[in-house]
């Protein structure tokens, strides 16, 4: 999960918030909030039995691709959010009494459905082929 998660949703007094780091580093972070608000000792984080990291004198081989993926990867992410949220309002205009009970209306409504899921579907294809193509670069 650290490898494809860059970012963690939690539930916090009663709002979703967002932690930007992998799963482990969260982890990490909210042991040692916790005993901050304790006032027990910070807890030592365990040694990961990863690969040594490569050194800044050897930069990974496809460092510009890698940084490439990332960057088209957030481009990607921010166009599903931006989707989920226009599929979300095709949804209430389909529901709306005035919309169902006029063809007409409710072909159009229809149309800019249909329209954003075939996005959205295609947007979620692209996120998986970055994820996968980032995967095997980080890994070579």
């Amino acid at each position: 999960m650290n490898q494809v998660a860059n970012k963690i949703w939690y539930i916090e007094e009663k709002q979703i918030k967002e932690y930007p780091g992998t799963y482990e580093e969260y982890e990490y972070w909210k042991k040692k909030t916790e005993a901050e608000l304790k006032g027990a000792p910070l807890p030592i984080k365990a040694k990961e039995s990863k690969p040594k990291p490569v050194q800044k004198d050897t930069p990974h081989p496809y460092e510009k691709k890698i940084k490439s993926l990332n960057q088209e990867l957030k481009r990607v992410e921010e166009g599903i959010e931006t989707l989920q949220g226009e599929k979300v309002k095709a949804e209430s205009e389909l529901a709306r009494p005035e919309v169902f009970g006029n063809p007409e209306k409710l072909n159009v409504a229809r149309q800019v459905f249909d329209k954003v899921n075939t996005d959205l579907i295609e947007a979620n294809k692209k996120w998986e082929e970055l994820v996968m193509e980032l995967d095997e670069l980080e890994t070579s």
